[in-house]
């Protein structure tokens, strides 16, 4: 074998070996979400609203998600600082807090949560809750999208829920817009029925 044919085949094979850890992680991380090995938790968060200037409107739903009150008094009191927030399924479906660490947990269900402090007047006590999430859109076909701004608006962040799909080790996707239990996609669709879009 000459040396120029083995360099072609030797650059073929390098030019191979790049291909496949280029696509090694994409299909892994798929295949992780759409394959888990263990059941991922499915859980609802309340929404308080949406944002009807954002730029990107029609191409998914800008969101609010209502803050999860904690009752964890021992954060060292470094507030407006990343956690990592263990969650649970709580009444009707919705997410509750079942532990905040400051390192990555091994195990379980948990997203990345900033934590504030508010006061309640009422009360006369602080308390503390999570207010960032990770998920701020709701993706939803182009079509769709003016009809279903419009019930939301309607709403007005009534009966309104975002279900989430959590998996193990942090990962998480979301699964569905609900309002008044039924699917935004689908509340859409029957508001257009007859209409041309």
């Amino acid at each position: 074998m000459k040396k120029h044919d083995f360099l072609k085949y030797l650059r073929f094979a390098f030019y191979i070996l790049t291909i496949g850890i280029m696509w090694y992680i994409p299909v892994k991380k798929i295949i992780a979400i759409e394959v888990p090995g263990v059941q991922p938790l499915t859980v609802d968060f309340n929404i308080q609203g949406y944002d009807p200037y954002d730029p990107g409107r029609g191409h998914y739903l800008a969101l609010q998600i209502e803050p999860l009150k904690l009752k964890e008094e021992n954060l060292d009191n470094r507030y407006s600082q990343q956690y990592y927030i263990l969650l649970k399924r709580g009444k009707n479906g919705l997410a509750e807090v079942a532990g905040v660490q400051k390192k990555r947990p091994e195990k379980g269900y948990y997203i990345q949560g900033v934590i504030s402090s508010g006061y309640d007047i009422k009360k006369e006590k602080n308390y503390l809750e999570v207010r960032k999430f990770p998920w701020k859109r709701f993706y939803i076909n182009e079509d769709l999208a003016k009809a279903a701004e419009e019930i939301l608006q309607k709403q007005n962040g009534k009966n309104c829920r975002l279900r989430v799909k959590l998996y193990e080790h942090g990962g998480s996707a979301v699964e569905d817009l609900l309002v008044n239990g039924k699917s935004i996609r689908e509340l859409a669709k029957e508001s257009l029925k007859g209409k041309r879009y």
